[in-house]
């Protein structure tokens, strides 16, 4: 579900995406996704958290890069709202 605010994972498990990821490719989508889940089991940004993102995603660092990239495209609120 993607809605306005960061991306996180609440207790019981959900994932919220802020809505401006809903503007990427998929395959950004994807990254981001995978990337919280990972979090699931590994919270900080460690060598484990990105050894098991590399085994979900071998292409990881090239979406992350791409996704840096986008980032800075993205509508991150439309004019008149909060």
């Amino acid at each position: 579900m993607c809605v306005p605010g960061d991306a996180d994972i609440e207790t019981p498990v959900s994932l919220i995406l802020a809505g401006k990821f809903c503007q990427l490719p998929v395959r950004l989508i994807d990254y981001v996704i995978a990337h919280e889940m990972i979090h699931l089991k590994e919270h900080s940004h460690s060598p484990a958290f990105w050894r098991m993102l590399g085994e979900a995603m071998p292409d990881w660092e090239v979406r992350k890069n791409d996704l840096a990239a986008a980032q800075a495209e993205l509508v991150w609120s439309v004019e008149g709202e909060a």
